[in-house]
């Protein structure tokens, strides 16, 4: 299969935290990491020059200028909250102007986190909401093209699982609604980073199962390829990158791989370099997906 390789623009998002980087600039240093493709998150297109309808456009001709294509426009939701503090005509409607915004900029693609909303509404009624929602937006995702990409991660909530992403998918029997399976569901415990996180103090139990991410695939044209901290030999010891990777060059579908280098971050490694150990991801990705095991250094 033709598997491919992203960079999330959040992997150098500390050089626009603290230096002021645009993300035109952000754009011409990926490209210069041999990667033609980026996903883009929500806090770029609030900055200007790209925060305007005209702006979308302006971002769709600097990304080709730069050489890059626009993989997915990531957006933090939670759909379930959210409908619940407005309603769920007020979120649908939301979610079209980011399948509008997507349209404009040329993303065949959105990526939103479920959420989980109020820890006492049931099961029953927030997976009603989310129904809901999907059911008023996805006729708008086809007449756009644009798929709805569901990002699951850590192994704690009701919704926001790969499991839960996966009963929608097949509750809704649609082919613009996926999966977009992120590693830090299979990250496992190592002495020097815990898996508590500062979004939720909550643990999970353990670390998803590779036949789960298996079972994800067949529904996913996007996977979050998140790193944290590579060792000095070029592997990343805190993800079963081996079993992941290999699943990924075992399936039947094309994927892109979206590398997320979220190392940069102040609880993790904030005096490393982003840009070359984003490169480093670069390459370690690349040696799986063309020979199955990671770079000799």
């Amino acid at each position: 299969m033709q598997h491919s390789l992203a960079v999330s623009v959040w992997s150098l998002q500390r050089l626009t935290l603290t230096l002021g980087t645009p993300l035109n600039d952000l754009m011409g240093i990926i490209a210069g990491m041999g990667v033609d493709q980026i996903e883009i998150n929500e806090d770029y297109l609030r900055l200007a020059p790209y925060d305007t309808p005209h702006g979308h456009r302006l971002l769709r001709k600097a990304a080709a200028e730069n050489g890059v294509k626009i993989a997915s426009l990531w957006f933090y939701t939670d759909l379930i909250g959210a409908s619940v503090l407005t309603s769920v005509d007020a979120v649908a409607d939301q979610l079209k102007d980011y399948l509008a915004i997507a349209a404009l900029v040329g993303s065949p693609r959105i990526t939103i986190p479920i959420g989980e909303g109020p820890s006492d509404l049931s099961f029953e009624r927030g997976y009603g909401i989310l129904t809901d929602v999907f059911a008023k937006t996805l006729p708008v995702a086809d007449d756009y093209g644009v798929d709805i990409g569901l990002e699951v991660g850590r192994m704690i909530g009701r919704y926001q699982t790969p499991e839960g992403a996966l009963k929608l998918i097949a509750d809704l029997c649609s082919t613009r609604l996926k999966v977009v399976p992120d590693f830090e569901a299979w990250r496992h415990e190592t002495p020097d980073l815990p898996l508590t996180h500062v979004e939720s103090m909550s643990l999970p139990t353990e670390p998803a199962s590779i036949d789960l991410f298996r079972r994800c695939l067949p529904h996913a044209s996007l996977i979050h390829a998140k790193l944290l901290r590579l060792d000095e030999t070029g592997s990343e010891p805190h993800f079963p990158l081996d079993e992941l990777m290999r699943a990924v060059r075992e399936s039947e579908k094309d994927h892109i791989l979206d590398i997320e280098f979220e190392g940069w971050i102040p609880d993790i490694d904030p005096d490393r370099d982003c840009i070359v150990e984003t490169r480093r991801c670069v390459a370690l990705l690349k040696a799986h997906l063309s020979v199955g095991t990671k770079p000799s250094h």
